[in-house]
């Protein structure tokens, strides 16, 4: 028996009902709509990196924070610019709800807690130099962890960014919120 356990709905189902040509084809159709998605945000990106690149020249730093899948490729990103464009790890921070047992294993409600992310800020002492990126694919599992109460009070630049819906399944339900000053 097939569970769903999917949080929107899907153009896909009963993947075990096709071949595997047609779920590569699926799959395929899928990843094409991200470029497509990532050239509409472009002004919202260009803003964004026109912003925070004199605040990091003064020091400042970006944070990534998510919560599962979506936390998870925050760190993986934060990970890989100490490589790929030689800056040190201290400039850009992943932040993933559960700590770094969640970037192997599932941490059920770590983001319901209201406190705790602004808290992992406030342990890396965060200022007004620094931008808080929330990276949320339903848009829903942020908002509690992301909590913005303390980034409001420091006048710190915050990115909501909900990954855009990719799929017509997704019903609207996720979409850009690319303003860096809420």
């Amino acid at each position: 028996m097939f569970v769903k356990i999917s949080e929107q709905p899907s153009l896909y189902n009963d993947l075990e009902k096709k071949s595997v040509r047609e779920i590569l084809e699926d799959i395929n159709t899928e990843d094409q709509k991200v470029a497509l998605a990532v050239q509409r945000a472009i002004p919202q990106i260009e803003k964004l990196v026109t912003q925070i690149v004199p605040r990091m020249k003064q020091g400042g730093r970006i944070f990534y924070m998510g919560a599962g899948t979506s936390g998870r490729l925050g760190v993986l990103d934060a990970s890989e610019i100490p490589p790929t464009f030689g800056m040190p790890p201290t400039l850009v921070i992943g932040l993933i709800a559960g700590g770094d047992t969640a970037l192997r294993n599932p941490v059920e409600n770590a983001e319901d807690d209201i406190h705790r992310g602004w808290e992992e800020l406030t342990e890396r002492n965060i200022t007004d130099k620094d931008t808080v990126i929330g990276i949320a694919a339903s848009g829903t599992t942020l908002r509690d962890w992301c909590h913005a109460r303390g980034t409001r009070t420091r006048h710190t630049d915050r990115l909501y960014h909900q990954q855009p819906g990719l799929s017509n399944g997704s019903r609207g339900r996720c979409s850009h919120r690319n303003d860096c000053r809420t």
